[in-house]
């Protein structure tokens, strides 16, 4: 029902829109990005971090695939999309759920959480809108990404805690300030 909707409403402005979403959370520009926010940590003197981030991504990639090629589920009739095989779960939620999940872990900021939400719903959405994924595929790579984003991030907590409080400047407090 949720797809038909969809199908019927389509028009050619939230099409590109949903377009560039498509382009962003898939592919090469999701490597570069990722890489790019890793070197950003590097740079910040956060190796741990970054560590973090690319193994969260690597780990969560490596598991939509694992489960795209054991489910093989086929993908809905009217995509506008050129995809690869199996639509469960959706790589492009996955992928926007464990950056999101993982920058929040990271950064600890309220913001973050809320920015991370709304792309990773902007992208289960354009996923379903283009015809990709069936809602819950896009369920299910979300799930995915927020778990893989979770257990990495508890693997490197005393690492990425460690590191975050000598990345903090200190403050000096003299008497009478």
């Amino acid at each position: 029902m949720w797809m038909n909707t969809l199908v019927e409403h389509r028009s050619s402005f939230l099409t590109v829109v949903m377009l560039s979403l498509d382009g962003l959370g898939g592919g090469w520009i999701t490597v570069l990005l990722g890489g790019a926010a890793a070197g950003v940590f590097v740079v910040w003197r956060r190796p741990w971090a970054a560590t973090c981030l690319v193994l969260s991504l690597v780990a969560c990639s490596a598991l939509v695939y694992l489960v795209k090629v054991v489910v093989a589920r086929p993908r809905p009739i009217d995509i506008l999309v050129v995809t690869d095989f199996g639509s469960y779960p959706s790589g492009h939620s996955a992928t926007a759920a464990v950056i999101a999940a993982t920058l929040g872990f990271l950064f600890q900021r309220t913001w973050v959480w809320v920015v991370g939400g709304i792309y990773t719903v902007a992208m289960m959405f354009s996923r379903t809108y283009l015809g990709a994924h069936w809602i819950s595929d896009t369920v299910a790579g979300v799930l995915l990404g927020i778990a893989v984003a979770a257990i990495l991030f508890a693997v490197f907590a005393r690492r990425l805690d460690a590191e975050r409080t000598r990345a903090r400047p200190a403050t000096t407090s003299a008497p009478g300030r």
